[in-house]
């Protein structure tokens, strides 16, 4: 029987990455392994990325908005998702933690490997990244 719908998916890395400043830097990163579902596609990602989930603590300095760069490589040059700006949703109680969503909704095609990288970078304090998703469908 074929498939009918959407099939989604989601990658969680819950490494601690601190010392997150205002400018994006190799090694604060998160790395995902996005894996391939189509049994055609040689082991290679090619499907639509639907969003980004970032959570955060330890927030200093008042910060409201966490950036988010996607890229292909470690080093951060190979970009897919653009530099881009998401307002931080703060808890009720603890106002030093929070979350960030970001909407992409595009497919990628990852040439080589399955791997992405998330970079970040907080305006104008510093924060704790502990947790990222990202969800993909098919």
């Amino acid at each position: 029987m074929a498939k009918t719908g959407n099939f989604n998916h989601s990658s969680t890395n819950t490494t601690t990455v601190t010392g997150i400043t205002t400018t994006f830097a190799v090694g604060r990163v998160h790395k995902h392994t996005l894996l391939a579902t189509d049994p055609l596609s040689s082991a290679k990602y090619v499907n639509k990325i639907e969003g980004i989930y970032v959570r955060i603590n330890s927030l200093t300095g008042g910060g409201t908005a966490l950036s988010c760069k996607g890229t292909f490589d470690a080093a951060g040059d190979d970009i897919w998702f653009p530099d881009t700006e998401g307002t931080l949703a703060l808890g009720v109680t603890t106002a030093t933690k929070g979350v960030a969503v970001f909407e992409f909704k595009l497919p990628v095609h990852i040439e080589v490997g399955s791997d992405v990288y998330l970079f970040f970078k907080m305006s104008p304090a510093g924060c704790v990244v502990d947790k990222t998703t990202i969800t993909w469908s098919e």
